[in-house]
């Protein structure tokens, strides 16, 4: 069975960016040509116009956010794949009385689909049909043979990498995040 989850934890994020918005329009009226200055989740946004070109500028500043916002999360996604294929290869799941990584083929960890949809969720899928008993352990047949049961320990690399807890470092969106909006909006602006 494949592993498949929607990460929707990015909810409050896209709340935050609606009443930025507010705040921005807010502002803008209160401009007095020469400054704006404005929180967006955190983030105070400071900025200057030496010249006349303040309200081409701002009329362009809502969409530049919204793209900063879909350029932060397609980034994350990746951060967040590097994450899920570092807590794989990492020689701390339990095996036995043994540690080793996850990986035997590859193919599980190639299976790995990550995509934000039109909500700005991210979705992870693993596309391989043992990524299930991989990730949550269970009993399962060796080789379709029906005499024979085995045991499989679950090694739940995702659920410590979202979730926290295992023996791998929880992912950290929000800082993640934060720091890659601000870095595409300053190079957006310019």
């Amino acid at each position: 069975m494949a592993y498949k989850l929607k990460i929707t934890g990015l909810t409050g994020f896209k709340q935050t960016l609606k009443e930025s918005r507010q705040e921005i329009k807010a502002s803008i009226q209160e401009l007095n040509n020469r400054s704006i200055s404005f929180n967006f989740g955190g983030i105070v946004v400071n900025a200057e116009f030496k010249d006349q070109k303040v309200t081409s500028f701002l009329e362009k500043l809502p969409s530049l956010i919204n793209k900063a916002h879909k350029n932060a999360l397609n980034q994350l996604t990746e951060l967040l794949r590097d994450a899920l294929n570092t807590a794989m290869e990492s020689s701390v799941w339990d095996w036995g009385s043994d540690s080793r990584d996850i990986i035997d083929t590859g193919a599980l960890r190639d299976s790995l689909k990550l995509y934000v949809d039109s909500d700005g969720d991210i979705h992870v899928l693993y596309g391989e049909d043992y990524a299930a008993i991989v990730h949550y352990g269970g009993y399962f047949h060796p080789f379709g043979n029906e005499n024979v049961i085995q045991y499989y320990p679950g090694r739940p690399w995702v659920d410590s990498v979202l979730n926290g807890g295992g023996p791998v470092p929880q992912f950290d969106f929000a800082s993640n995040y934060i720091n890659l909006f601000t870095l595409e909006l300053e190079r957006l602006i310019g």
